[in-house]
């Protein structure tokens, strides 16, 4: 089984891109379970070069997420609890 190759993050101005704050919730949530779906395919550890490229993968879809839920946090205004 291949893991899913997901591009370089310079080549995914998409997901850089901040995202509408009508989108951001379900963007997050496709990520999180792009992410579960990723769990749930680990590689054979045996095999290096399949580990790599899966935790490479990992790490992508990760920063990702991180890249959205900052975004999400920063229109949450903390006094009131409304988004911007």
């Amino acid at each position: 089984m291949n893991p899913i190759r997901y591009p370089h993050p310079a080549e995914r101005e998409d997901v850089i891109r901040p995202v509408p704050a009508s989108h951001l919730a379900n963007e997050i949530s496709r990520l999180e379970a792009r992410l579960r779906d990723h769990m749930a395919m680990r590689p054979d550890w045996r095999h290096l070069q399949a580990r790599t490229v899966w935790a490479q993968d990992k790490a992508l879809i990760e920063q990702d997420l991180l890249i959205l839920r900052r975004q999400e946090m920063s229109r949450w205004h903390p006094v009131d609890g409304r988004t911007a």
